[in-house]
């Protein structure tokens, strides 16, 4: 994409992987499914490092990336709405001063419909943050520690 777009810019969208996991466990109990690639494999411990795998693979390409890049945590988007959105505007090159990151937010909360409530699994957004404390047992806790120990801090989580 670089070689087409050279002025092309790019953001690296993450979320904690910990969370993750818990979304795509109750998005596919809500829905009585099996997706989000836990169809391959046979047990929870293998989801988890089949989401590992392809986290060192974000990373990776962060690495590789990520001087030309922007990273975007999910958390930021959820407690900071308007600050990261100002940093991601800033980045684009696009006007972020004189309210343009609020107004945004205000709109796209107004234009706000059914379509992206088929995908919530938490009461609310905020709750969506840190929800692994909550929602993995101890032993799947254990195993996202091990699984991702090395990739969370390269990220900004701890």
């Amino acid at each position: 994409a670089r070689e087409l777009f050279p002025g092309g810019r790019e953001i690296f969208l993450i979320r904690d992987f910990r969370d993750m996991i818990c979304s795509i466990h109750a998005y596919n109990a809500r829905t009585n499914r099996v997706g989000f690639g836990r169809e391959h494999v046979r047990t929870d411990e293998e989801f988890v490092l089949r989401i590992r795998q392809a986290a060192g693979q974000l990373l990776d390409a962060w690495r590789e990336r990520g001087a030309d890049a922007l990273l975007v945590r999910y958390e930021d988007l959820i407690e900071s709405p308007a600050p990261t959105l100002e940093r991601i505007l800033r980045y684009l090159d696009l006007e972020a001063g004189s309210g343009a990151a609020e107004a945004m937010l205000q709109r796209a909360s107004e234009a706000g419909g059914g379509a992206e409530r088929q995908h919530v699994t938490s009461p609310n957004v905020r709750a969506s943050v840190g929800r692994w404390r909550r929602d993995l047992n101890e032993r799947m806790q254990e195993i996202c520690s091990d699984a991702f120990r090395d990739l969370l801090p390269e990220f900004g989580y701890s």
